[in-house]
């Protein structure tokens, strides 16, 4: 079994080493045990070198791969092979208990006896060398591996081995879209010469230096007093307005327990009516192109679906996280030709795998079932769209009178244009009125025929 000892060397100089770091390296039998350290861009080796310690490095494997992925798979291939011929002590910069790739898929190796001899991590470096206390958790992520889904901004956020100005306009790019331009950034470069500084977000690229050792910490905002924010912010607002404390610390901001008083008399079926005027005037804002409108009105959708996801959670019934589970979870599901092995070449094949999907996913592959499932609450005219769509896809089309049959062959004959369809329809709604009827009423009564005679048909065919 290949052994192999990760030592980690800290984030400034050898006082950053643990004493069972420094005793591994000093030691160890030279003679069947190669030392390897990740980079040799790090303080602590010229330390480490001017007392006598020799190394190899894995220097020339930043500079040969295509990707930090392939890099981190040449790295760990040479690595083993060095361990199979004799034992490895494997220098890491910073810390290994975070980020370190290398050491994350040494741990995952089989056939590998691993050790790790680990050092204080970046907080605890950054915290004696500014004097700043980071409170109660943070989340330490390597630049190249940053994700907008990794950015939580109630913690601080540390940023390590931001190695290029490029990486940096990145990392800064990322950052605008949920911090403000001006907000504090803490920037430590890890050499003893070097002063650490405060700076503005807008300045994270701009700096002099980017090398392996370089981090940043990305401050907290206040909760309510920042001025851009994320959903978990909305989430805890509807709380306090429904009366319920906010789950999280929201510093000095007050509020009154009692919440407001409309809101907190709220029920699913008083604010109903309100998701359908929204969603209509999304579509209005669509429509008419206005963007800064359908920014506002989409933010009314989604009050509505967190005012909903409160309301249930208040009676246990689920949370807003729920929600948003249930629809990854069908997005994925739905999408094999994505994150599955389906293929799908174009639009129509992709639509076609999804519904593929969404029939297995139904109790009862029926048609009838699937007509019926289609909510009654919706405008007639839409239903009876979905209708029809989905009889035509299992060949099931109503059965028109000659009269109607006739209709239909000369507008699809003449190739009506959507004004064309739309006057149409308003003068059909004309006509209902001068002969005394609802259109509505009639279009609800004449699919729900449809519906049952589909349903009839099936039934006799089983």
């Amino acid at each position: 079994m290949k052994k192999i000892t990760v030592v980690a060397l800290g984030y400034k100089d050898i006082s950053g080493m643990s004493v069972e770091g420094y005793r591994a390296l000093f030691e160890c039998n030279t003679d069947n045990t190669a030392i390897i350290c990740r980079t040799s861009q790090h303080a602590v080796i010229d330390e480490l070198s001017a007392r006598g310690i020799q190394f190899s490095s894995l220097d020339s494997f930043y500079d040969d791969a295509e990707s930090f992925d392939s890099m981190y798979d040449a790295m760990l291939e040479y690595v083993l092979d060095t361990a199979s011929q004799k034992d490895v002590i494997l220098c890491v910069s910073g810390s290994a208990a975070f980020g370190d790739q290398l050491t994350e898929k040494l741990s995952s190796t089989n056939d590998v006896e691993l050790k790790i001899i680990n050092c204080p991590g970046v907080a605890e470096h950054i915290s004696n060398a500014s004097g700043t206390v980071f409170g109660n958790g943070y989340s330490v992520i390597p630049a190249h591996m940053l994700q907008h889904s990794m950015i939580n901004t109630r913690l601080p956020l540390f940023i390590t081995e931001v190695d290029n100005k490029f990486l940096a306009g990145e990392i800064k790019l990322m950052l605008l879209e949920h911090y403000p331009d001006d907000h504090e950034i803490l920037y430590f470069y890890s050499h003893p010469d070097t002063k650490n500084e405060s700076i503005e977000l807008f300045d994270l690229d701009r700096q002099k230096i980017y090398d392996f050792s370089v981090n940043f910490v990305i401050l907290p905002l206040d909760n309510f007093g920042k001025k851009l924010y994320d959903i978990t912010a909305l989430c805890e607002i509807m709380r306090i307005l429904r009366g319920n404390p906010p789950e999280s610390d929201i510093g000095a901001i007050k509020y009154d327990e009692r919440g407001c008083s409309w809101d907190r008399e709220q029920s699913h079926d008083s604010i109903r009516v309100n998701l359908i005027e929204e969603a209509y005037e999304v579509v209005q804002a669509i429509n008419s192109k206005d963007t800064d409108n359908l920014i506002e009105e989409l933010g009314d959708v989604l009050l509505q679906v967190v005012f909903h996801a409160q309301i249930a959670s208040e009676h246990g019934d689920f949370t807003f996280s729920d929600v948003v589970q249930g629809v990854v979870d069908k997005l994925v599901r739905r999408h094999p030709h994505v994150f599955g092995d389906v293929v799908a070449q174009d639009a129509d094949q992709a639509l076609a795998s999804w519904d593929d999907v969404k029939k297995q996913e139904k109790t009862s592959k029926t048609l009838s079932s699937s007509l019926n499932s289609i909510p009654k609450e919706l405008s007639p005219l839409t239903r009876a769209a979905k209708v029809v769509s989905k009889a035509e896809k299992a060949s099931l089309e109503p059965e028109y009178s000659a009269f109607t049959r006739g209709i239909m062959r000369g507008l699809v004959e003449a190739e009506i244009d959507e004004k064309d369809l739309g006057e149409l329809l308003f003068a059909i709604a004309h006509a209902a009125k001068q002969l005394g009827y609802e259109p509505d009423i009639e279009l609800i009564k004449y699919t729900d025929k449809v519906i049952s005679d589909i349903t009839y048909k099936e039934s006799k065919s089983i």
